[in-house]
């Protein structure tokens, strides 16, 4: 059909023709060959992106990208020119770390309708990683050690390692650690670090650790000096100069021999140490501290200093004798040198150690040992022991006659045995029945209904008292080894003190008596450290005792020998001989016979005019 028509005096000519439609075919099914990151190097978490590619046939065909979880726009297409043999689609402001699932349609741009879609493909874009978590600094001796969790996640780019700084420096870290410690910091400085999580994306964003402040060692105690007091070794020293980021309040004292082995103290609170009973050898000395964090070096070792070793010598007690007589006496030394004897009272030594009595009364033995170039001098042991017999006052000439009696002795003081409070702490005085007759010894309290053969608790004890720690001591023993030896008479009181007890130790008494029992004090526990006073303790019987005191698993054992006061003997009335009448005439002397007892042996003295001898009253 044609038409014309005519406008302003133009003739216009149209040909209108009907062309049938045409249906074509769908473009060939389009296939995601590849997918890459395109996130640009320090690229956010939402911030990635990747571009998909595949092959194109000819003609005009359109390529549209969807995914699941849907992209940002929802989808993009693309027109490659006609010519093109493959498709590029980049895809931008993706989730980083999050898995894609693309799918590509492609269609004919004459008919959009008809179109071919792709199968799915996954992918995951990548960014930085997320930050380190969990970050924690401790502080060491000039040292900070970190430790961090890694990024909750990567974000599509595996952990290249990671990044630490001080502000001032930078460390780095393997992808794989989560720990690290940083060295040769100053001592006294706080410090801050940061740390980020690395992959090929970039850094994470920075995670900060918290602010410590470094410790330190304290620097070497001075030079210390060493001397000899007595048998010890004392040691002293100044204190660190630099304490550190602490305070020094401990000591660890090592005396060392030219050969042998080295001793070692622990010292809290003070710049001295001594070792006792110390062997002869030639001595150095050094001191480490420690500031409650860290030890320091040792200090430099003192000028040696050569000592005499400790000696003791072993003394038996000696018993009773009788005039006249004699015995030989024997006591060794711990350092096998021989033991010197002399003796004084009535009686004289002969042939080194022989004692031979001279009359009856008491004698007292003296063991000593002066030392030598590896030894020092003993302390010297005494032994007095009574001797009976050889006593004797004048007796009457010419005429007989009998004489009395002396007068009886008189009844002895109430021996005063302790009675312990139900918290066995105070002893308190109890006073024994006075006995009817003098002659008889005062009996001894027997123990308690309640006590037990071998660890007995008793209420009262004949052998010894406890008294106030307050009362001033006839001697005063500080136990310094696990076992001491002391000889005392039996007047004296004794004070034991137990040093450098730490506090909250729990510590107990334990007192053996000749007879073999043993009396346990009541447990007591320190309230504070330092020195410790169990109470005094005197003595009403000679005899060998032990003293064991235990705190914690130690064990200190101190033996204590008790002798005899030497006794006076009781001046006895002579008999007065009858008088004889002018007309009497002389006649043989009358022999009387008198019995005599030092309450534990009788005797019977006979003669004109009898008196009892040293240290025996007549019964």
């Amino acid at each position: 059909m044609s038409k014309k028509l005519k406008t302003y005096g133009i003739l216009f000519s149209f040909v209108i023709a009907l062309i049938p439609s045409i249906s074509f075919a769908a473009p060939a099914t389009p296939v995601i060959e590849k997918i890459v990151s395109t996130s640009a190097a320090g690229s956010l978490v939402n911030e990635a992106s990747v571009e998909l590619s595949g092959t194109k046939p000819v003609g005009r065909i359109s390529y549209t990208v969807t995914a699941t979880p849907k992209l940002p726009n929802d989808k993009i297409t693309v027109l490659p020119s006609d010519s093109a043999t493959s498709w590029n689609i980049p895809v931008t402001g993706l989730t980083a770390g999050v898995q894609y699932l693309f799918v590509v349609t492609a269609a004919f741009i004459s008919d959009p309708a008809n179109s071919s879609s792709s199968e799915f493909k996954d992918f995951t874009p990548q960014s930085v990683p997320d930050a380190p978590t969990g970050s924690i600094a401790e502080a060491g001796q000039e040292s900070v050690k970190l430790v961090w969790s890694p990024p909750a996640n990567i974000r599509g780019s595996a952990l290249t390692g990671f990044t630490i700084t001080d502000g001032a420096k930078t460390y780095t870290a393997a992808s794989t650690d989560t720990t690290t410690t940083i060295l040769n910091l100053t001592q006294r400085t706080k410090y801050t670090f940061t740390i980020t999580a690395d992959n090929a994306i970039g850094s994470s964003s920075v995670a900060t650790f918290n602010e410590v402040s470094v410790t330190g060692k304290p620097s070497a105690p001075g030079k210390p000096t060493i001397v000899l007091d007595g048998s010890n070794l004392k040691v002293t020293w100044t204190a660190p100069t630099d304490a550190g980021l602490g305070t020094v309040g401990f000591y660890r004292v090592t005396a060392t021999p030219t050969s042998g082995t080295p001793l070692t103290k622990d010292i809290t609170g003070a710049t001295t140490a001594t070792f006792t009973s110390i062997p002869s050898n030639t001595w150095t000395a050094t001191v480490i501290a420690n500031n409650g964090f860290y030890y320091s070096d040792a200090s430099t070792a003192s000028d040696p200093l050569t000592t005499l070793a400790s000696q003791t010598i072993d003394f038996a007690e000696i018993g009773a004798q009788s005039y006249p007589g004699s015995l030989t006496v024997s006591a060794t030394a711990t350092s096998g040198l021989t033991v010197t004897f002399s003796a004084s009272g009535n009686c004289t030594l002969s042939n080194l150690r022989t004692v031979t009595f001279t009359s009856g009364g008491s004698c007292t033995v003296t063991a000593s040992q002066a030392g030598n170039t590896t030894y020092n001098p003993a302390t010297s042991v005494e032994r007095t022991f009574a001797i009976s017999g050889g006593g004797g006052g004048g007796g009457f000439g010419g005429g007989g006659g009998g004489g009395g009696d002396a007068p009886p002795s008189p009844p002895p003081t109430p021996i005063a045995v302790p009675s312990f409070s139900p918290d066995q702490k105070v002893p308190t005085p109890v006073e024994t029945p006075t006995p009817v007759s003098s002659s008889k010894p005062v009996p001894t309290p027997a123990p308690s209904a309640s006590s037990s053969a071998g660890n007995s608790k008793p209420k009262t004890s004949s052998y010894f008292q406890l008294t106030d720690t307050g009362a001033k001591p006839s001697v005063k023993v500080k136990i310094t080894s696990n076992n001491q030896t002391i000889v005392a008479k039996k007047s004296k009181t004794i004070q034991i003190t137990l040093p450098n007890i730490p506090k909250g130790v729990t510590f107990k008494s334990t007192v053996k008596t000749p007879d073999g029992k043993t009396f346990t004090l009541k447990s007591t526990k320190t309230k504070k450290a330092g020195d410790i006073t169990i109470p005094t303790v005197s003595f009403k019987k000679a005899g060998t005792y032990k003293i064991l005191v235990t705190y914690g698993k130690v064990t200190k054992t101190i033996t204590i020998k008790i002798s005899e006061e030497p006794k006076k003997a009781t001046p006895v009335k002579k008999p007065t001989a009858p008088t004889p009448t002018p007309s009497a005439k002389k006649s043989k002397a009358t022999v009387l016979s008198i019995v005599c007892t030092n309450g534990k042996t009788t005797k019977t003295v006979k003669g004109t005019a009898p008196t009892c001898p040293s240290g025996f009253n007549r019964k």
